[in-house]
């Protein structure tokens, strides 16, 4: 009897240390799911270790969207009113409020959150560290967009689950948050590296989103958007590492992290945070710090130059162009065109404004001879160097200013990328007839 008590016992303490090695990064892969990984959502299952753990599945999206259809089992969740709950002046530790909100969610101590989104991660990322704050011990983000998930023709549902609510231990865990007092501080015994996840723009004071602009002194900016392709799915491990060691950050350095309000520095929170950093999310983040009176602000740009800079066989100097061929599906040419004159022509007029891109045209064959070479439309444009060609950061800024409607944007978006058959994507030299040919 003493013998089973001492590996009951035993059997626990294993099973306590791997739900807390799950919450901090030490077992990478409970962080960041795979599509095919998302069976059994929403029930009880064996853990073949004689305990039942329950598992939900989150999604982050509009409730509109929500309703027209979503993963089997998945439950829809209020992330406006978290971001509005964590907005006031201190909602954070508002624990009442974190009650009425998690409540009917249904977690328990040891449910297995995966959370699901459509805007590359940005508000799956934010729920992700609110949950855990909170004391929600195993929280994954599923490694793509739901447009994704339905662009492989996965299956979705339009049945809501009944969910029984339940009060959840709210338990907050303050070692995952900076304040902005532990911000000054740690500027001033320089022990963790400040890291700003905003757009270049913000980081130099030319887009003002609280009474001062510019970023905090010392800081490096490693963008969300760097870290994350369009369909939602993070870049591998080699390459996040290689670009947080591009930006200066040492394996192992501590880090906070921040932003506006919270997102953005989530997404770069989590990236960290799965690579066995150890982070904080200053969650407030440029709305508190901006808004102070007597914080340190600097506009110095130097550190806001695009990661991915032109290698030595391709100077900056050197515009680079890119040929891109659209093929639609039979009918939908000129929703296609349209879509794309309403939503992506706006934004490389503005990159032409900026400088970065130099000449954009498009074309379309008279005829067609053969449906297997067959395209609809040729975009060619002409970018000032390959760092502007190969770096997404550049057009985030833009479309969330010329394009208000976001979840509008988006979906029309999705919806020129799902009327297309294939398209592809082809950087281009040009030939100096001229130049004498030399025979091989």
């Amino acid at each position: 009897m003493r013998r089973r008590l001492i590996l009951f016992l035993a059997t626990c303490f294993i099973v306590e240390v791997m739900f807390a090695s799950a919450v901090r990064g030490d077992d990478a892969s409970r962080m960041l799911i795979g599509f095919d990984q998302l069976v059994r959502i929403n029930q009880w299952s064996e853990d073949g270790l004689g305990s039942n753990y329950e598992h939900r599945l989150l999604d982050v999206r509009p409730r509109v969207e929500y309703d027209a259809g979503h993963i089997e089992g998945a439950i829809w969740v209020d992330i406006k009113e978290a971001r509005t709950i964590a907005a006031r002046p201190g909602g954070l530790t508002d624990r009442d409020a974190w009650l009425d909100w998690i409540t009917p969610l249904g977690f328990h101590n040891r449910s297995r959150v995966r959370i699901i989104g459509d805007d590359r991660q940005l508000e799956a990322a934010r729920l992700w560290w609110l949950l855990g704050y909170l004391g929600v011990k195993q929280v994954s983000l599923v490694n793509g967009n739901f447009a994704l998930w339905k662009a492989q023709r996965r299956p979705v549902t339009q049945e809501v689950p009944e969910v029984r609510p339940n009060t959840f231990p709210v338990d907050f865990q303050t070692d995952r948050l900076a304040t902005r007092d532990e911000v000054l501080a740690s500027i001033k015994a320089n022990d963790a590296r400040i890291v700003d996840a905003r757009s270049a723009e913000e980081w130099a004071g030319k887009l003002l989103r609280a009474k001062r602009g510019g970023h905090i002194p010392n800081a490096c900016r490693l963008e969300w958007v760097e870290f994350v392709d369009k369909d939602g799915r993070f870049l591998s491990k080699d390459k996040l590492k290689a670009r947080i060691e591009a930006a200066g950050i040492k394996p192992g350095e501590p880090v906070i992290a921040h932003c506006q309000s919270g997102g953005r520095a989530s997404v770069d929170a989590f990236v960290f945070e799965m690579l066995g950093y150890s982070t904080r999310n200053y969650y407030p983040s440029w709305s508190d710090w901006g808004n102070a009176d007597d914080t340190p602000i600097t506009t110095d740009e130097k550190s806001a130059e695009p990661l991915q800079a032109p290698t030595a066989s391709e100077p900056s100097s050197k515009p680079f162009a890119v040929e891109y061929y659209y093929k639609c599906k039979w009918g939908h040419a000129d929703e296609f065109l349209a879509l794309f004159e309403r939503n992506h022509l706006p934004v490389l007029r503005e990159r032409i404004k900026a400088g970065d891109i130099l000449r954009v045209g498009m074309t379309k064959p008279r005829i067609h001879t053969a449906e297997s070479d067959r395209w609809d439309y040729r975009v060619t444009i002409e970018f000032r160097d390959p760092a502007s060609a190969f770096n997404p950061a550049l057009d985030e800024p833009i479309k969330r200013r010329l394009f208000p409607d976001q979840a509008k944007y988006r979906a029309e978006e999705r919806r020129r990328f799902a009327i297309l058959e294939s398209h592809t994507d082809l950087p281009i030299d040009a030939v100096d007839l001229d130049k004498p040919v030399t025979a091989p």
